[in-house]
């Protein structure tokens, strides 16, 4: 909460120190910028939803039985990795959501209302801000998963190797491991056929 915390003021201050005054005459496209952002926040929830679902069930599991039992996930790892795909469908949530506020509701109004005439430089500065922080949490959403995915590739990598270190030591028990599984699976589904 902290590090969020610190992001928004961090790029608050910036942002008001180094753009504010420059954005008051952009010419920003804020219904092509909020398509592409639902878009992206759209593919991810709808992914990184999936991944979770598949890949914790018993996470998904707690969330919709109420369980209160926490010793569902066996690894501080495998914990981590859950908490960071997890706050990435909260992000791109966030995102849809501010999105679909601002081009249903927000910007109508805004454009709409004839007290904000002489202020409209400074408003059309401050939806840059905003359109602009959306962008930056998006793509921090999106590097947080390619994070996860490179380490994820880095583990099978590891596994891989340790795998041929093994088989180069020690082939022949290895391959009698891969025939007996084999031929139990060949009798458990004749078995399934009788």
């Amino acid at each position: 909460m902290n590090k969020i915390l610190a992001l928004i003021i961090s790029y608050a201050f910036t942002y008001y120190t180094l753009i504010y005054e420059h954005a008051k005459s952009w010419n920003i496209d804020f219904n092509s910028l909020a398509d592409s952002l639902i878009t992206m926040s759209g593919l991810i929830f709808a992914i990184i939803g999936m991944w979770v679902s598949y890949s914790y069930p018993e996470a998904v599991q707690k969330l919709t039985q109420d369980n209160k039992d926490l010793e569902i996930i066996e690894s501080v790892s495998r914990a981590r990795r859950l908490e960071s795909l997890i706050m990435t469908i909260l992000i791109s949530a966030t995102i849809l959501l501010t999105c679909l506020l601002a081009k249903a509701i927000i910007i109508p109004l805004a454009s709409e209302i004839r007290l904000f005439e002489d202020i409209k430089p400074e408003i059309r500065s401050i939806g840059i801000g905003a359109a602009w922080f959306l962008v930056l949490i998006q793509s921090i959403a999106m590097l947080k998963i390619m994070s996860i995915n490179l380490k994820f590739i880095n583990q099978i990598y590891e596994l891989i190797e340790k795998l041929e270190l093994h088989r180069k030591v020690q082939p022949y028990k290895n391959s009698e491991r891969i025939k007996r599984e084999s031929q139990k699976k060949k009798d458990q589904s004749d078995n399934d056929e009788d």
